[in-house]
């Protein structure tokens, strides 16, 4: 079951790196400028460090207590909630409006 979660984990934390990186980029240099672009990249950066670390303790069966599972979790969610709430707040255009 561990594995399991872990594999789930980190398919979740590669996926929102994805989207981190390629899907909202035009909405945060439109909205906030390059300097919260740069912030958002680190958010990307740390899930895509992360998904490989789970994939090899899932491959591997390394057990891993709950608080770093849970640790993860949180992680992946809040990039989740930062690209829900990116995905309503622009049109996703590279120009800016003004």
């Amino acid at each position: 079951m561990n594995a399991l979660i872990q594999f789930a984990l980190s398919f979740a934390s590669g996926a929102m790196a994805l989207l981190t990186w390629h899907s909202n980029m035009p909405k945060i240099i439109v909205m906030r400028g390059r300097w919260h672009a740069a912030c958002e990249w680190l958010l990307g950066i740390g899930l895509a460090l992360l998904s490989p670390a789970l994939l090899a303790n899932a491959l591997n069966d390394v057990p891993v207590g709950w608080h770093f599972i849970l640790a993860d979790a949180a992680f992946i969610t809040y990039a989740f909630c930062r690209f829900r709430w990116l995905r309503s707040r622009s049109s996703g255009s590279w120009k800016c409006s003004a």
